[in-house]
């Protein structure tokens, strides 16, 4: 039951690992800009990946930047071809779990940017 909904390799090899296995896995329409360097909270990695996962499920080439501050993880994810309604809603799940550690998220013109508190 818990299958892909709890990854071992990010709870192992931390955001940047997992991260790497959701591009493998995405078939080549995936530019990783950047990777955090660092491991931060568990349940900031998970909301991240969560965003990540749920934004290379839509099948459109993607851009990823992650980032781990001193105080916080940020996150920008750009889809191309997807409009803000639909990147919105495919993303609602993830953003209610990054708004649950008081972090936030906005999405425009087809790029979400997210930041949860390290």
């Amino acid at each position: 039951m818990a299958h892909g909904i709890h990854s071992v390799t990010l709870a192992e090899g931390g955001l940047g690992e997992a991260v790497l296995a959701l591009v493998g896995a995405a078939g080549g329409r995936v530019t990783v800009e950047s990777l955090p360097e660092r491991r931060v909270a568990p349940a900031a990695e998970a909301a991240i990946y969560r965003l990540v996962a749920a934004s290379l499920r839509l099948g459109h080439p993607t851009r990823v930047a992650l980032e781990a501050g001193d105080d916080e993880l940020r996150a920008t994810v750009s889809v191309g071809g997807a409009d803000d309604p639909t990147l919105a809603s495919a993303l609602a799940h993830a953003g209610a779990r990054i708004a649950a550690l008081g972090g936030e998220i906005a999405v425009t013109s087809g790029t979400a940017r997210a930041r949860v508190p390290a």
